[in-house]
């Protein structure tokens, strides 16, 4: 029978995975029993060791997590309040990760805490992809439908927005700049020191599509000074502005893990100073089992989860309403896959 606990622990030795479960608390818990409630502020993570969990939004069901699967990291790495419910289906058990086992985790230097992280990236974007076949789905048929725009949308942004052109971007101290966004809030100065080389300081006038809607990008962007425009092309070459990114905030994060077409234009409003880290200082970065791997890991799958949380809630809002000629959740859902959206909106 396999091991429900062999992707957290396959590969390591037996000393590095009893410490490493020492760290969690074990628990059982009964049919019907809420684990996780919406809105709750967060914290914990769960590992299913046997049963069934049902997560959920309102009453709009999300999917349910068997053996071996993992759920509440939103919460762990982010400390923000629970977007959904958790209940079990069954009677479950459960190994919980509390903040405090976490931190004893990094303590020891126990590479469970590296594998954790990069479950919690592969689950994100694995549900990220899900929210994305959905909104592919309600699309269907409306002008939320991707693809890349036409030459009548980008000469309306270029009449709005300047054609965009790279200019001489100034000095810039990458790790204060870096540290200064939220998604590297908790990160060690040491870290960010080894993280910084990977990216790259860009400068653009306004106008310039950092991101196109429909093709297939390989970087992603934090802002260093100045706004981006997303922006999505509806019918007419209407350009639909769903959202305002300014300094600290990311974008372009799901195309450098899975090569997806973008779902948004991202676009210079003004003279607009980023970070650029392309797919192959991710995956440099991204190797790093320790202090300068987790601090980047951590930032995306904070990234990540602001995109899911944000898309889920539009989809959530787009059932509940039933108003198909309302677009707007949808379109809200669909930028949020491309931009991470701030605290109370995008």
């Amino acid at each position: 029978m396999p091991d429900p606990l062999a992707p957290l622990i396959e590969g390591f030795t037996p000393r590095q995975v009893e410490q490493a479960l020492d760290c969690f608390d074990t628990r059982v818990v009964h049919h019907g029993t809420p684990v996780m409630m919406e809105g709750d502020e967060g914290g914990s993570l769960i590992v299913v060791v046997d049963g069934e969990l049902e997560i959920r939004t309102g009453d709009l069901e999300l999917w349910t997590a068997r053996a071996g699967e993992m759920v509440g990291e939103i919460g762990l790495f982010t400390r923000g309040l629970r977007t959904a419910t958790v209940e079990t289906n069954t009677e479950a058990e459960l190994l919980v990760l509390t903040p405090e086992g976490y931190a004893e985790l990094l303590a020891r230097r126990n590479p469970v805490a590296a594998r954790i992280e990069e479950m919690a990236l592969q689950r994100l974007t694995h549900h990220l992809r899900r929210v994305d076949t959905r909104i592919a789905e309600l699309a269907e048929g409306t002008v939320v439908a991707h693809h890349r725009p036409t030459s009548g949308f980008f000469g309306q942004v270029a009449r709005l927005l300047g054609r965009g052109a790279p200019t001489r971007p100034p000095q810039v101290d990458v790790v204060s700049a870096l540290s200064s966004s939220r998604l590297f809030s908790d990160s060690e100065p040491g870290a960010l020191v080894q993280v910084a080389p990977a990216f790259q300081v860009e400068a653009w006038t306004g106008g310039a599509f950092l991101c196109t809607e429909g093709e297939v990008g390989d970087s992603l962007f934090l802002i260093v000074d100045g706004t981006v425009d997303v922006l999505i092309e509806t019918h007419a070459d209407k350009v639909e502005p769903v959202a305002v990114l300014g300094p600290g905030d990311a974008f372009g994060m799901a195309g450098i893990i899975d090569n997806r077409p973008r779902t948004a234009s991202c676009v210079t409003h003004d003279t607009t100073v980023v970070l650029k880290l392309d797919r192959a200082g991710w995956t440099q970065v991204i190797a790093d089992p320790h202090d300068a791997g987790r601090a980047l890991r951590v930032a995306m799958i904070r990234s990540l989860a602001d995109s899911l949380s944000y898309a889920n809630a539009q989809i959530a809002l787009l059932d509940l309403t039933s108003q198909a000629e309302d677009l707007t959740p949808l379109l809200m859902a669909s930028a949020a896959v491309e931009a991470a959206p701030r605290a109370g909106g995008l």
